[in-house]
């Protein structure tokens, strides 16, 4: 699995965390989700994003709260603060490439740029 070789290039790596392993033997995994502490980092997901963009690496951010969706934003008050470990979660989220044609050597070498991206 893919997934395992995006974790063990990242287990040494305090600044990024992923989800943790207990249940891989059950999931079907169709994303890789980094969480990155970007304020730690002086950057910012978007930054990051763009930079690896630029250098041929499709990235997405996932999961926006279901409250920060317009249908449900449009229509009701701001109730971010009463979530702020989702709020943290998704300012941190950060999907890397994950399909079925992705090889090991591609994974490294997005590990390999997103490294050179934060400068880690």
């Amino acid at each position: 699995k893919l997934i395992l070789e995006y974790r063990k290039l990242f287990k040494d790596l305090k600044i990024i965390k992923m989800f943790t392993s207990e249940f891989d033997d059950h999931v079907s995994f169709h994303l890789a989700v980094v969480q990155i502490d970007f304020k730690a980092l002086k950057t910012t997901r978007a930054d990051v994003m763009q930079q690896l963009k630029e250098k041929g690496i499709g990235t997405q951010y996932h999961y926006i709260p279901i409250y920060r969706h317009p249908c449900f934003s449009d229509s009701t008050q701001d109730v971010s603060d009463y979530f702020p470990e989702m709020e943290t979660y998704y300012k941190e989220a950060l999907s890397l490439p994950l399909y079925e044609d992705l090889t090991l050597k591609e994974v490294q070498e997005i590990v390999r740029l997103l490294e050179k991206v934060l400068r880690l």
